[in-house]
C-alpha cells in the first residue's frame, strides 16, 4: 500500500486525481482490513504516509497500521520529511519499522536468500526535472554489506522510482513527479550483488510495472486517490507474481474515476508474472 497521505484534509489536493476523502478510516483502515484478510507475511509502504508528519497525523496512521496482522516496514516520502523536524518525528514514531539501509533478515524473519533494502532520499526540483537524491553513505554501506551477503532475491523499498517512468507518463497523459537521480546506476550495482532485484515504489500515484532480465520495478498507485488500490506480491518457486486489489468501497472510489482513469495502468501493469532470467 502506498501514498496514504493521512491528514490531507479531504478532496482539497491531489496529484493525478483529487483526494477521495479526509476520513482515512474509509481508505487506510479499509485497506488494512482487506490486507489482513489475505494474510501476507510482510507489508511494505513506500512513503507519503502523512501530509506533513505532524504528531497528530503520525499517531493516526500508526493506529491504523498497528492493526496489521503481520510486520510492516515503511520509508519516508517527500511529505514525511518536509523539514528536519518532520523527519525526526517520523523516525521517532516508527522506530525500527522506518530503519533505512539493509535490514537484518532475522528482524523480519525473511526467507533464506531474501534481503530487504530500504532507501532514503531527498527531493527537489532542478529546472523542470524533479529528482530525488539518495543518501550516498547509506548506499555505500548497503553495497558493502551486499557484497558479503549475495542474496538470491533483493527487495528494495523506495518512495521514488529507481527507473525513470517519464516516457510512460508522457505516453499515458499522466503527471510525472520524478525519480531517483542515478537510479539506473544503483540498480545495476544491486544486480551485481543479488540474483534478482524487485523494487517497490510510489510517489507518482499510478500503477506501472517495468522489468528486465534480473530486475523488476513495481510502482503502486495512491491509497488516498482513485484507484485506491494496493499490490500483492507472491514469491514462489522461480516466479514473482504481482496482483492488484482494493478494500475501499466503490462509493468512495468511483466518483473520482472520471478525473484520470489511466492511473489504473494497462493490463500488464495490474497483473504480472515475472521469472528472472
Amino acid at each position: 500500500m502506498n501514498d496514504l497521505h493521512v491528514g490531507s484534509g479531504g478532496s482539497v489536493g491531489g496529484f493525478q486525481n483529487p483526494f477521495l476523502t479526509g476520513d482515512a478510516r474509509q481508505t487506510v483502515a479499509a485497506t488494512v482490513a482487506a490486507i489482513n484478510r489475505q494474510q501476507p507475511e510482510l507489508v511494505l509502504i513506500p512513503g507519503d504516509l502523512t501530509s506533513n508528519a505532524s504528531e497528530a497525523e503520525l499517531g493516526e496512521v500508526l493506529g491504523y497500521l498497528n492493526e496489521l496482522h503481520c510486520p510492516f516496514v515503511v520509508c519516508k516520502g517527500n511529505h514525511d520529511r518536509e523539514s528536519p523536524e518532520a523527519s525526526q518525528r517520523f523516525d521517532a514514531a516508527f522506530g525500527k519499522r522506518a530503519q533505512a539501509g539493509l535490514i537484518r533478515r532475522e528482524e523480519l524473519t525473511l526467507p533464506e536468500g531474501v534481503a530487504l533494502l530500504v532507501l532514503e532520499s531527498s527531493w527537489k526540483h532542478e529546472g523542470l526535472s524533479p529528482l530525488a537524491t539518495l543518501d550516498e553513505g547509506l548506499v555505500e554501506q548497503a553495497l558493502d554489506e551486499l557484497d558479503s551477503q549475495r542474496p538470491q532475491l533483493l527487495l528494495v523499498l523506495t518512495h521514488y522510482p529507481l527507473k525513470s517512468q517519464a516516457q510512460y507518463a508522457a505516453d499515458q497523459g499522466l503527471k510525472y513527479g520524478g525519480h531517483v537521480r542515478g537510479g539506473d546506476v544503483l540498480l545495476n550495482e544491486l544486480q551485481k550483488r543479488a540474483g534478482a532485484v524487485v523494487c517497490f515504489c510510489g510517489h507518482n500515484h499510478y500503477h506501472h510495472i517495468m522489468a528486465g532480465d534480473t530486475w523488476l520495478q513495481c510502482a503502486i498507485a495512491a491509497i488516498v486517490e482513485f484507484p485506491s488500490e494496493y499490490r500483492l506480491a507472491t514469491i514462489g518457486g522461480d516466479d514473482v507474481t504481482i496482483s492488484t486489489h482494493t478494500g475501499v468501497k466503490d462509493s468512495v472510489r468511483r466518483p473520482a474515476s472520471l478525473g484520470c482513469p489511466q492511473v489504473v495502468g494497462r493490463p500488464e501493469d495490474r497483473e504480472f508474472i515475472w521469472r528472472p532470467a
